[in-house]
């Protein structure tokens, strides 16, 4: 009874006092513990104190001595190293991983958007990302060409070293003038995306706009604050959100989803930082976190943000890398082929001559086209798929 009050009272003191303590260099940790003597441990109840490195006393300061007793109880400081948050999603990833840490090299930190290329691109293989303006953009602080980082400086991205992308032109000028912002940029990627995130979760590379049977459905994924895959709840589909900039600029952005910032336990869907992060709807990435607050989550609708780019900036974006069109030659009797298609399976090659290198088969009915004429007794011909 007498060790279970004492346990009351130095808790008690630890609660009241505790910041006395962590105003003291190196001090990272104060609880109740048992004091430890010649590296045992005894049944002494003690203040337990945890430093990043034990220094001697002739090397601090008086203030920062942390004192033997402590309003009457023995003290015990026991070394633990720097206290570091060790989230995965704040790490450096290549390939990059979806919501990792991400952002334009003059920002704090945001989180790494959805892979994207242009449909009409089949030679891009690295293609672009889709991510909010502030992250990217940076209400027009950042310029055309101006470095991307895996991870963002505040989490130890360092400007070439953690390129993974550089900034273009396709950014949406947002205004206090317009009805209906998007929250949104476009960057050009060095460096390769996977189709996951870091939690190792793969998505169905479709989108669309949400309807009012998605009302109450989950929305699941994760961000670089979080730091863990979470699941909210979508409460509206088409929803317009007022928010005050850090200028204080109000600006309106219509057709936003809204989820309430909690799951099932309690804990936020998404906090500052999370910002780019991809959300997904029946496994689709649907949306794209921007605003926040400690009741409520929004979302851009990625759909709405690619029909932007495609009448704004005559891009057509898809969320696989388009198929190559491959060229080569083939070996042809004319019956073998029309002036469109092939009518039989026929192998596409770099050069003329069998014993070159394959490129592809080309099935029965393969869309080609050519641009020259039959050559030698192998009837070699050059051709390209449409």
């Amino acid at each position: 009874m007498r060790k279970k009050i004492k346990r009351h009272a130095i808790k008690l003191v630890e609660y009241l006092f505790e910041d006395i303590l962590f105003r003291k260099k190196n001090v990272n940790g104060v609880g109740v513990g048992l004091k430890a003597k010649d590296g045992r441990f005894t049944d002494n109840l003690c203040v337990f104190v945890t430093v990043e490195k034990k220094e001697e006393l002739s090397e601090l300061d008086k203030k920062d001595v942390i004192p033997k007793r402590f309003f009457g109880f023995q003290t015990d400081v026991f070394p633990i190293g720097k206290l570091e948050e060790k989230s995965d999603w704040r790490g450096r990833h290549r390939p990059r991983k979806l919501g990792a840490s991400c952002s334009w090299e003059g920002l704090t930190a945001c989180s790494d958007g959805l892979p994207i290329w242009d449909k009409n691109d089949p030679d891009d293989e690295l293609g672009y990302t889709l991510a909010n303006g502030h992250c990217i953009y940076a209400h027009g602080r950042a310029d055309v060409g101006d470095q991307v980082l895996q991870p963002s400086p505040n989490d130890g991205g360092k400007k070439d070293e953690d390129k993974v992308g550089e900034v273009t032109d396709m950014n949406f000028e947002m205004s206090t003038d317009l009805d209906d912002n998007i929250d949104m940029s476009i960057f050009k990627n060095t460096v390769k995306m996977d189709r996951e995130n870091v939690a190792g979760t793969t998505y169905i590379p479709e989108t669309r706009y949400l309807n009012e049977g998605d009302v109450g459905k989950e929305v699941e994924g994760g961000g670089r604050t979080v730091g863990k895959e979470v699941t909210g709840i979508l409460i509206n589909i088409d929803f317009t959100a007022q928010a005050r900039d850090d200028n204080g600029n109000i600006r309106k952005y219509k057709q936003c989803a809204l989820a309430l910032n909690s799951d099932t336990e309690g804990n936020h869907i998404v906090l500052g930082g999370d910002s780019s992060s991809i959300r997904f709807v029946d496994n689709m990435p649907l949306l794209q976190t921007f605003l926040g607050s400690e009741i409520a989550a929004v979302f851009n609708q990625v759909q709405k943000s690619l029909d932007y780019a495609k009448k704004e900036w005559c891009k057509e974006f898809v969320l696989t890398p388009p198929e190559k069109k491959h060229e080569g030659y083939v070996a042809v009797n004319p019956e073998w082929l029309t002036d469109e298609e092939v009518s039989t399976r026929l192998n596409l090659r770099e050069t003329p001559g069998i014993k070159d290198n394959i490129i592809k088969t080309l099935s029965e009915g393969a869309k080609i086209e050519t641009d020259a004429d039959y050559e030698d007794g192998h009837f070699w011909i050059k051709v390209r798929e449409k």
